[in-house]
């Protein structure tokens, strides 16, 4: 058993619930493992203060779509399990590279939803790389980031081979007129051949499925 002035000492929502102690819980929002009087707001939400028995913390299971190519932008909803639900206003900070871009996001009926950052915002590609990934978490107006996920920025251009370029994990296609390795063939490889790259090949096989 820890003594209950020791909730302070799990830095993390698992650590603090897999330590059993019945007075030490997992205050989402504010992201530490406290008292339940210490956990502002806690009586208006069980999803507030998570204790032990819940066994449960607030995580974001899903990501739609789960990586983009770094010269688009898009919608992305954000699937989180038990997200208290609170009034006001939520945030989707992205941090990479040493740049932290934060997206105003709105509730959804199973999350948030909030765009990526604008294309001249987000920090380039590292020399030699195809991508980068990013810290992609949720924070509210006031208080820390609460949850948070990877994320991951790619760029087919940055592949100057076809093997390189469909062999790839990211969606990308090999324009072989064009000599061109891109993300959208409707845009960039009308009228050239078309070598299909794998990781699409692997999606299209598994939506038949």
């Amino acid at each position: 058993m820890v003594k209950v002035q020791e909730c302070h000492m799990f830095k993390t929502c698992m650590d603090c619930l897999g330590a059993n102690d019945p007075y030490c819980g997992w205050c989402s929002l504010e992201n530490k493992c406290s008292l339940r009087g210490a956990c502002a707001e806690a009586a208006q939400d069980p999803l507030y203060w998570l204790s032990y028995k819940s066994g449960r913390c607030t995580t974001i299971t899903e990501v739609h779509p789960p990586q983009i190519q770094r010269t688009t932008a898009r919608i992305l909803n954000l699937v989180i399990d038990n997200l208290p639900a609170l009034e006001g206003q939520f945030f989707c900070a992205f941090s990479a590279l040493g740049k932290v871009l934060v997206m105003n996001a709105t509730r959804s009926a199973n999350g948030v939803n909030c765009a990526t950052p604008h294309t001249d915002s987000l920090p380039p590609i590292p020399p030699g790389e195809h991508h980068f990934t990013a810290k992609l978490s949720v924070r509210m107006k006031v208080g820390p980031d609460f949850v948070a996920t990877n994320f991951t920025f790619y760029d087919c251009s940055t592949y100057t081979s076809c093997t390189q370029c469909v062999s790839s994990d990211f969606p990308c296609d090999w324009c072989v007129t064009g000599h061109r390795c891109t993300h959208d063939t409707g845009e960039n490889c009308r009228n050239d051949v078309l070598v299909t790259g794998v990781a699409v090949s692997i999606q299209v096989m598994l939506s038949k499925v």
